[in-house]
């Protein structure tokens, strides 16, 4: 009876894991759990796009842009293990003494604090921003 049970178990992961779930787009009525997942998954990139171009947008009106700030971190912080490090820890934590941007003095006070909480998701953001050339 425990290898009936044990069986059917196995079984039953095995169809709902090759299973489908009903898609909302136009196609084939399923599609693979496996393509949600990675649907579901962080994109750095969007999160740039939706969080930070906000205010760091090129018309440098609520902030300095983006591409300003990369240029001063790369200058300041030549390998990419220091630039993602330090740019993390400021978005995480903006403070007045690790500000690295004198640009527009008076113009740009520090960014809010308190915006972001997840480091991680912080960190690969950062990463996207230090590898892309389309900021």
């Amino acid at each position: 009876m425990k290898k009936f049970i044990a069986l059917f178990s196995l079984c039953f992961i095995l169809v709902l894991l090759t299973s489908g779930v009903p898609k909302s787009s136009s196609g084939s009525d399923y599609q693979p759990i496996s393509k949600i997942v990675l649907k579901n998954s962080f994109d750095p990139e969007a999160y740039y796009q939706r969080q930070c171009t906000f205010c760091h947008n090129t018309s440098g009106r609520k902030a300095p842009s983006m591409k300003q700030i990369k240029k001063i971190y790369l200058d300041t912080y030549q390998t990419g293990d220091v630039f993602i490090k330090k740019m993390s820890d400021f978005v995480l934590a903006p403070h007045k003494e690790k500000k690295i941007y004198q640009g527009d003095t008076g113009r740009f006070d520090v960014m809010p604090s308190g915006m972001f909480y997840d480091p991680e998701k912080i960190k690969s953001v950062v990463k996207y921003i230090y590898s892309t050339n389309e900021l």
